[in-house]
């Protein structure tokens, strides 16, 4: 029997406020501020008062986001930090259960309980997300939804979600340019006009000309800026391939400021622009390849395939993003949602290896949890730090899907 969120709504809001209360009781004792809710916060404020939203965090992290991004955090950002916060995470939260709801609908005629595993295989990279109060979390959850409605036939929703996704950060854009060649229309016309709305006419009609302008020169410049410090000469973060193959090819420190190095992996001692022209090229050929293999009309009854190609998309987006670090990582939990629902017995679905697919999200899990010091300890957390060891993960899941891509297509699985 699947639960019935309509008669049980009463429980959800309750649960989010006990999340509030719990959450800002904590905070008020502690004077604690989230790391990463603290630069948008900063950032707001800054924009209320009229100055530079990309000046705002001295001594740290700078805003990296669109302005639109301050401009829809004054929601939380006229309240005290300590509220905002907390008014912050319940709202997390409350996307966390929305997206568990869709998924549940989604996969629970396969098997619940392949969706239940994977919830709790990624409770940590989920509490990690929450806990920083970064925007990754509803970035990813705005992805979901925007899938899920598409899977209901609602296609200039579904846009609208991905676009406001990719106006908060800009890896679901791939899902943008996934449906342009899938040629669904309506997605795009939904995800066009979201972006018009949030790039252009909110913050022009919430901040003005003029200082719009200023704040959108004063962006392209600090992304201009990070874009290239993500591929350094000297270092690099991240744990996509991209970032691997860059770091195999050019001597550069793959260390972060909170492990211990440096830690060098090169094989070969290539100048900066050749091993970046690789890396690039490297990528550039993950992203032809699953668009190669995706190609073709997809008939719109087959929900298990078009939900393996969305599997495919998310395990792209860190593969080739030089920004993919441990907390993106979180995205991979769609992936296991699905092929943990398929590797449970089910007599319909025998076309499909399951061993071969337990063995690979088994293999997967156990490079995702090498980072962890509790897991292997300090030297083997930066060692696999080092190797891109979830980014290689997301390239074992990859590769699964791209094969066997063929052979779910064949599956006409209906699941709403």
């Amino acid at each position: 029997m699947r639960f019935e969120l309509k008669k049980h709504w009463w429980l959800v809001l309750l649960f989010l406020g006990l999340v509030f209360g719990l959450d800002l009781i904590y905070h008020l004792k502690t004077g604690k501020v989230r790391t990463d809710f603290k630069y948008h916060y900063l950032a707001t404020q800054t924009l209320l008062k009229g100055g530079d939203i990309y000046d705002a965090a001295r001594g740290g992290l700078k805003f990296k986001y669109f302005p639109v991004n301050a401009v829809l955090f004054t929601v939380f950002a006229v309240w005290p930090v300590h509220i905002a916060q907390s008014l912050w995470l319940t709202f997390n939260v409350g996307l966390a259960l929305v997206v568990f709801y869709m998924l549940y609908q989604l996969l629970s005629p396969l098997s619940a309980k392949g969706w239940l595993i994977a919830t709790t295989l990624f409770a940590g990279l989920l509490w990690t997300n929450l806990k920083l109060g970064q925007v990754n979390f509803p970035v990813f959850c705005f992805t979901v939804i925007g899938l899920y409605f598409f899977i209901r036939r609602r296609d200039f929703i579904s846009g609208s979600f991905i676009g406001l996704a990719a106006v908060l950060k800009f890896m679901p854009i791939f899902f943008g340019i996934y449906f342009l060649w899938k040629r669904q229309w309506r997605v795009i016309y939904g995800l066009l006009s979201a972006m018009l709305l949030l790039l252009v006419i909110l913050p022009v009609i919430a901040m003005g000309p003029t200082y719009y302008s200023r704040m959108m020169q004063r962006y392209l410049e600090e992304g201009s800026a990070r874009v290239n410090s993500m591929s350094g000469s000297q270092t690099v973060y991240g744990q996509s391939i991209q970032v691997l193959t860059y770091a195999l090819m050019h001597r550069v420190d793959k260390t972060t400021a909170f492990r211990q190095g440096p830690v060098y992996i090169n094989l070969t001692e290539l100048g900066h622009k050749k091993a970046k022209a690789i890396a690039l090229a490297l990528s550039a050929f993950w992203i032809g390849l699953a668009l190669w293999v995706t190609r073709g009309r997809t008939p719109r009854s087959n929900h298990l395939s078009w939900l393996w190609e969305f599997c495919i998309l998310f395990c792209l987006m860190l593969i080739v993003s030089p920004e993919a670090r441990g907390a993106h990582f979180l995205t991979l939990y769609f992936p296991y949602s699905l092929l943990l629902s398929l590797a449970l017995p089910r007599q319909r679905l025998d076309s499909l290896p399951r061993r071969s697919l337990l063995a690979v999200l088994t293999g997967g899990y156990f490079l995702l949890s090498l980072e962890h010091k509790a897991f292997g300890g300090e030297h083997l957390s930066t060692l696999a730090l080092g190797y891109s060891v979830m980014g290689l993960a997301a390239l074992i899941l990859f590769i699964y899907l791209i094969i066997n891509h063929r052979r779910v297509s064949q599956m006409d699985e209906v699941l709403l």
